[in-house]
């Protein structure tokens, strides 16, 4: 499935550009956790840019289901009892209409405030030079994953 969307600025937490912990934001020690369950995916995670795409799409997305999902990681420094449930699923984006895919995880966190917007989603990718808000981008998601909802 193909979802039309235009990047955002987000909140920067997932980057630390606004908030941090021990100088990082949220990818960076969610990763080192999952690396204790999955080094493999962590790895794939690492070749990533610590921080989300933020992107609003042009009709409502719900999430079915997620290809991989990490139970109550408890990656908050300093506080080990304090956890969240991350989920990911491959994605496809494409920026400005360019014919190269750039291939990136749908990210979810269960604490995160986007999960109260169906028109926001989230993705972890490789850095991509030039990326501003206002980019207008295609995501490509298994369909099984999501369901689009009229506007």
């Amino acid at each position: 499935m193909i979802i039309n969307a235009t990047i955002i600025n987000g909140e920067g937490s997932a980057s630390g550009y606004k908030k941090n912990w021990l100088g990082h934001g949220t990818i960076y020690h969610q990763i080192n956790q999952i690396q204790k369950i999955d080094l493999s995916f962590s790895n794939q995670l690492r070749a990533c840019k610590m921080g989300t795409i933020n992107i609003c799409t042009d009709n409502a997305i719900s999430i079915l289901r997620w290809e991989r999902t990490f139970i109550k990681l408890a990656w908050l420094p300093n506080s080990p009892d304090w956890g969240e449930t991350i989920y990911f699923s491959s994605v496809l984006i494409r920026l400005n209409n360019s014919t190269n895919d750039i291939r990136g995880w749908l990210y979810g966190a269960e604490k995160s405030p986007h999960n109260k917007n169906p028109h926001i989603l989230e993705i972890v990718a490789p850095e991509i030079i030039g990326l501003k808000s206002g980019d207008n981008c295609q995501v490509q998601i298994d369909c099984s994953y999501i369901q689009k909802h009229s506007n």
